[in-house]
């Protein structure tokens, strides 16, 4: 049987939590974009105003604020998984 070492665990679980935030980020990209224009259209499903806020992005017609923030929330769900299994790392060797 093969040995599950505290690495192995630590890189299966920043995998995890990377993999869960990336299925999260449409959500909220949804969410802040709906919160920030007071946009609730009725006609429009969430998966279409996903798609209509990204092809601005590309576009670059969406106004520079938002961009910013949706730029930041992308550094923040790259940087969780590293600092998680940076932490992970850590308590390793100090154990």
């Amino acid at each position: 049987m093969a040995k599950i070492t505290l690495k192995k665990f630590s890189i299966v679980i920043t995998f995890l939590v990377f993999l869960l935030l990336q299925a999260v980020k449409p959500v909220l990209i949804i969410f802040i974009y709906k919160t920030i224009t007071n946009f609730h259209p009725t006609i429009m499903n969430d998966y279409e105003i996903y798609q209509m806020v990204i092809k601005y992005i590309l576009q670059g017609s969406m106004k520079f604020t938002y961009v910013v923030m949706f730029v930041i929330l992308e550094i923040l769900f790259l940087s969780v998984p590293i600092i998680l299994y940076k932490k992970l790392s850590n308590s390793k060797q100090k154990s």
